[in-house]
């Protein structure tokens, strides 16, 4: 339609052009610029300019029109005083009056030329209707989470609750259909926050940022074959608006503090977006145990004191960049940084008693530390050939630290302290993909859709135990390290069709091949075979009545 629309507004103008007098000849003068929207900022092509004498504002003695990129050039102009009315349709006419052009001033650069729109004053209009929460498709069911008036505030965890078909229980853990064996995707994108804890990664996504939820409970040729029993893709709001605006949350009090943060900018083919929530809590505890043990003879008592302090922080922050190169194409790219950590720090008393007489009293300082943080970052190109085809290639870097730290270390004297007991174990995650993507239609109810992916993801993992700060060798608390590589490529092929009768049919294949390699303790390799794999899948669908769908 805007393409017939275009070739209207062209023709339209190239008559306006052809009724005009010819310009005076002669003259080397130029007249050069840009016509640009006042409101999107964005070039007004195609249209019409007429030139006129300042003596003489009727009647045009020249004219043209401005390109795709609303840039304009007059030629051919004599020396004299000019002015030039610039008309599009839906905008306000602007006549604009020139530089005289003499022998020593021949061209004219004009600065950008805004025109206004012409808002005309129509007679009511009332349109009703409202777009279903919940729809259902081929292979996916979809939650619309931002036509619920109900889904405001909490966080992602309470969004998914009012989903059908899963079930979130009281710690965020998720189910799909009784099984908690499923794979979450943020905007059809993986994530190292989501694979370490779900639970604790819907923590970090407010619901007021979340847009849809699909449930994908039979996951076509495109989606990795892990074994899953389905897959819940989270798409988050994204802002469109010109302008930039940033709205913050931020609470604090004795035992906790909050920062929300939620902002975006958009100028012309430019948008950026800054969204996440990240909360800490600290908890001083203090603990007490009693332990009686009665005998024949003696009576034996264990009385156990504890302070603690519990500091604990989950995060998620988010910042993206997206850039329309044309109509058609545009290219996109995204950060995220996650955390998530609990640290104690405790002193413990413990005393042991035989009847009345006191055993043994020890004082001891427990230190256990789990931070873990990860980062993503993707660059994205989409080119929209036309409806329904379309070329895309992803790419996404994720690395998540993990560490545990655990310290007991006896108090009373410098030499009991030598005795400090350690266990440490420190995690590096990391996962490059790349994946291109393609789809054509056949026809009006036929779609294909091929491509293929590449995964390479790297662990490591150091594990210790110390004492005093020096690593020791105890069969039973082994000290070692594991270096875990895995490569997967996979390419994929799906068929769609849609009756006449409303029945969909949905079929695909995906071929994957997965080689592994992995070191322990940096010198002993462990031999792995490489596999492969071809999944076949199938979805029928029939809707009844254009409400119901089996």
């Amino acid at each position: 339609m805007t393409k017939y629309f275009t070739s209207i507004l062209f023709l339209i103008g190239s008559y306006a052009i052809a009724q005009m007098p010819s310009a005076p000849q002669g003259g080397d003068g130029k007249i050069m610029g840009t016509l640009m929207d006042s409101v999107a900022k964005t070039p007004v092509e195609f249209a019409t300019l007429s030139l006129y004498k300042t003596t003489d504002l009727v009647k045009p003695i020249d004219g043209t029109l401005t390109d795709e990129k609303g840039k304009f050039t007059l030629k051919n102009v004599p020396n004299g005083k000019f002015a030039v009315k610039f008309s599009s349709i839906g905008f306000k006419d602007k006549m604009v009056f020139l530089e005289e052009i003499t022998a020593k001033n021949r061209t004219i650069t004009l600065k950008d030329i805004y025109l206004s729109t012409d808002a005309k004053l129509l007679n009511e209009v009332v349109v009703t209707g409202q777009g279903a929460v919940i729809e259902e498709k081929v292979d996916r069911l979809v939650y619309n989470a931002d036509k619920d008036i109900t889904s405001k505030g909490g966080d992602a965890a309470d969004i998914l609750r009012k989903v059908p078909l899963l079930s979130v229980d009281l710690d965020g853990n998720v189910s799909l259909r009784g099984s908690s064996n499923i794979r979450v995707l943020i905007n059809n994108k993986p994530s190292i926050i989501m694979a370490a804890s779900i639970a604790d990664a819907l923590k970090q996504i407010p619901a007021d940022q979340i847009k849809t939820v699909e449930v994908i409970t039979s996951p076509s040729a495109k989606y990795d074959a892990e074994g899953s029993s389905g897959i819940i893709n989270i798409i988050t709001k994204k802002n469109n608006l010109e302008g930039y605006s940033l709205n913050t949350d931020i609470g604090g009090g004795n035992r906790g503090a909050n920062l929300g943060l939620n902002g975006s900018l958009r100028s012309g083919k430019f948008g950026m977006t800054l969204g996440g929530f990240g909360r800490a809590n600290f908890n001083p505890s203090e603990t007490t145990f009693e332990q009686i043990t009665k005998g024949t003879q003696n009576t034996y008592r264990t009385s156990q004191r504890g302070n603690a302090r519990d500091e604990m922080v989950f995060g998620r922050y988010t910042l993206g960049a997206d850039y329309d190169i044309s109509k058609t194409k545009s290219l996109s790219a995204g950060a995220r940084f996650g955390t998530r950590s609990f640290n104690r720090n405790q002193d413990l008393t413990i005393e042991r008693f035989e009847n009345l007489t006191q055993l043994s009293n020890t004082n001891q300082r427990i230190i256990s530390e789990n931070p873990s943080n990860s980062w993503d970052f993707n660059i994205d190109y989409l080119h929209v050939i036309k409806p329904q085809k379309e070329l895309s290639i992803s790419t996404l870097y994720s690395r998540s630290t993990a560490n545990s730290d655990f310290t007991n270390t006896p108090l009373g004297n410098a030499e009991l302290e030598k005795l400090a007991l350690t266990n440490r174990n420190d995690n590096i995650n990391q996962e490059y993909t790349v994946q291109v993507d393609y789809q054509t239609p056949i026809k009006k109810n036929q779609l294909v859709e091929f491509g293929g992916k590449g995964i390479f993801r790297e662990v490591n993992s150091d594990f210790s135990y110390l004492v005093g700060g020096s690593i020791i060798n105890d069969p039973k608390r082994p000290n070692g390290s594991l270096d875990y590589n895995q490569n997967i490529g996979a390419a994929y092929l799906a068929y769609t069709y849609t009756s006449k009768s409303k029945y969909t049919f949905k079929a695909g294949t995906r071929y994957e091949i997965t080689d592994i390699f992995a070191t322990q303790n940096n010198s002993t390799d462990i031999d792995i075979e490489p596999y492969n794999i071809l999944v076949p899948n199938v979805n029928i669908s029939k809707t009844f009545g254009g409400k119901y769908t089996v």
